[in-house]
């Protein structure tokens, strides 16, 4: 005759540790992204309002093909434990790649090229005049560092009249 024990939970796991999400970045991406650098991510559930501090702690050596796009899987670490921080959560990653400090940066969208020059309209009074201008690094939020060529105090011109 078989012998029934009654089985009792001698030991329950539970994440002691920081939630990691898991996110696919573009090859094109991967030369700027390492193990360390800050990012700030933001979860649906929450909006664009509450960001959460997180850390690259991983870059996968191999890629991993999705959607016909070769990518590597980066793991993010949350900086602490929060509770709002469920599993299976959507979120959105921004990777701070590189910080600089009192740059001069316009919309990447406002820089004309002309015979291999890059040249921003500026406003002098009631003048608007075309500077050549030298660029540095581009952001993922579509701004250009002007490296040289411009001022502070410049005024640059977003949009003439009513074009």
């Amino acid at each position: 005759m078989e012998r029934l024990e009654k089985l009792q939970t001698v030991v329950t796991i539970i994440n002691s540790g920081a939630f990691e999400i898991e996110s696919y970045v573009p090859e094109k991406n991967l030369p700027f992204i390492h193990v360390g650098d800050s990012a700030i991510v933001t979860l649906d559930a929450y909006g664009s309002d509450v960001p959460f501090s997180t850390t690259v702690i991983l870059i996968d050596p191999a890629e991993t093909v999705r959607d016909g796009v070769t990518t590597y899987r980066v793991l993010l670490q949350f900086s602490g434990q929060d509770e709002r921080v469920r599993p299976g959560m959507t979120a959105n990653v921004l990777i701070e790649t590189e910080k600089k400090s009192n740059v001069i940066s316009v919309p990447q969208g406002i820089i004309e090229s002309n015979q291999g020059q890059k040249m921003l309209k500026i406003k002098d009074g009631d003048t608007i005049s075309l500077r050549v201008v030298q660029i540095g690094s581009v952001s993922s939020m579509g701004t250009v560092e002007i490296v040289s060529g411009l001022k502070d105090g410049d005024v640059v011109v977003l949009k003439e009249g009513g074009k």
